[in-house]
């Protein structure tokens, strides 16, 4: 698979063997990004700020993730202190790869989805922990949380799913390892989730993105759907705020409520049966 690079629409597409062209996971994803926020911080710290530390944190990631490339294939001209400043980084990481990273299937790998038609580049696929994963390698300013890096996932889930296209097997764990370079961290953050609970928002994205047009469609109303999310949130909020009614003993001597069998299958429009 090649990379064709950036059109003029600045979105970058890969071509396939059979001659397909397919966006980047990065370019996909970035369809439901809003874009109001990187251009409010571009305002905030003015363009030729913004241009340094954009600079700077793409320079970091591609040495820390290229020494890590290294490191895991077990290249033997490498040497752990040709990453210079960002040898703490690639170490946080290192250290949760030798814990738990017990085999490596293949990284800086590119895979494509024709049911999706999205291209990418993996970072690392091996079992961790003992189960096949999709593992992400990302670098931060500080330490983050876990709701703030939800599509970090939503990448990960996608080249599962191309994964599992190609090679027939779904991996069943997403993991990410966010590097640290603020404060002295002696470990990265690693967080982890299993593939199929983030599968059905990533298909649900997948069909908006074809019922709103696809790139040549008038996008995202993003003015309805701050809105929209707003409302989301607030319900969140309200529902974890609601406590449950203690059950008396009465209750819970009561026995279950009998299952009732639906006559038939409920029919399902997902692009992939999991």
């Amino acid at each position: 698979m090649t990379y064709r690079g950036e059109g003029e629409d600045s979105r970058r597409y890969y071509t396939t063997p059979e001659g397909n062209q397919y966006p980047s996971v990065t370019t996909m994803l970035g369809f439901f990004e809003d874009p109001t926020s990187l251009d409010a911080w571009r305002a905030s710290v003015g363009e030729e700020e913004a241009k340094r530390i954009s600079e700077r944190a793409c320079e970091r990631g591609e040495i820390v993730h290229a020494a890590l490339e290294r490191y895991v294939t077990n290249d033997p001209g490498f040497d752990p202190q040709s990453t210079g400043q960002w040898f703490g980084m690639f170490n946080q990481i290192r250290r949760a790869v030798d814990r738990s990273l017990d085999a490596v299937l293949y990284v800086e790998h590119a895979l494509y989805s024709d049911a999706l038609q999205v291209a990418g580049r993996v970072d690392l696929c091996g079992i961790w922990k003992g189960e096949l994963a999709i593992i992400d390698f990302k670098n931060k300013n500080r330490f983050v949380r876990r709701e703030y890096i939800h599509e970090y996932f939503q990448q990960a889930c996608i080249y599962a799913i191309m994964h599992r296209e190609r090679y027939g097997v779904l991996p069943s764990k997403l993991v990410i390892l966010a590097a640290v370079e603020e404060g002295s961290n002696y470990n990265c953050q690693p967080f982890e989730e299993n593939t199929v609970d983030i599968i059905p928002e990533v298909l649900a994205m997948f069909e908006r993105f074809k019922a709103l047009g696809g790139f040549e469609g008038p996008g995202i109303d993003w003015v309805e759907e701050r809105k929209r999310l707003a409302v989301e949130e607030e319900s969140k909020k309200a529902t974890k705020s609601v406590k449950k009614k203690p059950v008396s003993k009465e209750q819970k001597a009561l026995p279950p409520p009998p299952i009732k069998t639906p006559a038939t299958k409920p029919t399902t429009t997902n692009l992939f049966s999991f």
